[in-house]
This record gives structure tokens, sequence and C-alpha cells, in this order.
């Protein structure tokens, strides 16, 4: 049996998109670990497009001796994500060179 060694937990979270709104309840975090062991959750928050804040409470608790070097942490990254582009299926593509090839065929045929 794995014993835990430590723990970060974020709860009551509240993400105001703009000063004026209200808080909107987003998930809560619980972390653990062990010494072999570790936990990594993620929030992901997009299509932001002024300033937000964020709240709530952080309990982090550990046994033994106190942690160090981000052994226990928690972080906070605001950064933008590339967009993606949607790739055609193979058979999208497939399909595009079939009418090419059979338009160019067909106008062959007529020049003849």
């Amino acid at each position: 049996m794995l014993r835990i060694k430590n723990a970060v937990k974020l709860t009551d979270l509240l993400f105001y998109e703009s000063a004026n709104s209200q808080g909107k309840a987003i998930a809560n975090l619980s972390s653990f670990g062990t010494a072999t062991s570790s936990d990594t959750d993620y929030i992901q928050l997009s299509k932001i497009s002024a300033g937000f804040k964020l709240t709530g409470k952080v309990a982090m608790s550990w046994e033994d001796e106190r942690l160090s070097q981000s052994n226990l942490a928690y972080q906070i990254k605001v950064g933008n994500s590339p967009k993606t582009t949607s790739v055609p299926e193979p058979s999208t593509l497939a399909a595009i060179a079939l009418a090419t090839f059979a338009g160019v065929g067909y106008k062959r045929r007529k020049s003849a």
C-alpha cells in the first residue's frame, strides 16, 4: 500500500472574466504524491479576450521532513495555445485526386 506523503488541494476555484462578471465555479483539484510518484492536474480555460481573475483556496500538507525544490507546489501558467488546423481525411484527399485525374482524362479524351 502506497502511503501518501504530500498533497496539494485547490478548492473553491472561481474564474472572473472581467471586473464586472460574477465568478464562475470551476473544478476543485487535488494532487497527491509519494516518495516515488507524483500527480499533475490541469485546468484549461480558453477564449479569454480580456483580463481575468482566478480566486480560491490552497492547502498544502506533507509528512516527515519539510519538502523542498518544488516537491510540493502549484503553478498558474498563462499563455497562448497554438490554433489547431484541421487536416483533411485521407479519403477526402483520395476523392480530390480521383476527381482531378478524371477531369484531366476527360479533357484529353475530348481534345483527341
